[in-house]
């Protein structure tokens, strides 16, 4: 049964999944991310989205694909103050995963690789989203989300 008028019928179950699989969709959840940080700005100066920290089933740890394990020992050895100076960005980073994981789950159940993308991109802008509110109550900034023009009108597709 339809609730108040929103929904003039009910969608298929499966309809969510086709969408993530759509290509289009990347380009236009990039935006809005974009997009959701910029009333943030007044508060934050770095801004990274690194997927790595997402599960897809393989049995291989994120870290030694990426930067291979002992690499990075040996380098915080010989480059110090330089590692220290991008090993709290990533601190921060990894808090950030912990958020999104806690509230959205820390597997990712799409089976392509583009639906892959797409869904951890919907977690981050729905983990941006979350920030942007509660920073508008506690921090007392302004939303301006949009306000040059529509994101939608920014994306080609």
């Amino acid at each position: 049964m339809p609730g108040q008028g929103y929904l003039s019928r009910i969608p298929h179950f499966d309809s969510v999944s086709t969408y993530l699989t759509d290509s289009n969709l990347t380009s236009i959840l990039k935006a809005l991310i974009e997009e959701s940080t910029s009333p943030l700005k007044v508060v934050e100066k770095d801004f990274a989205v690194d997927s790595s920290a997402f599960t897809i089933g393989k049995v291989e740890r994120w870290y030694d694909a990426k930067y291979g394990g002992r690499k990075m020992y040996h380098y915080h050895h010989l480059h110090r103050d330089n590692f220290l100076a991008h090993y709290h960005k990533r601190s921060n980073l990894e808090m950030v995963f912990s958020m999104i994981k806690r509230k959205f789950g820390d597997a990712v159940w799409s089976k392509a690789d583009t639906a892959q993308v797409n869904e951890i991109l919907c977690k981050v802008l729905c983990h941006n989203l979350c920030i942007v509110i509660a920073s508008i109550y506690e921090l007392g900034i302004e939303e301006t989300f949009c306000a040059d023009a529509l994101v939608a009108q920014k994306v080609a597709l």
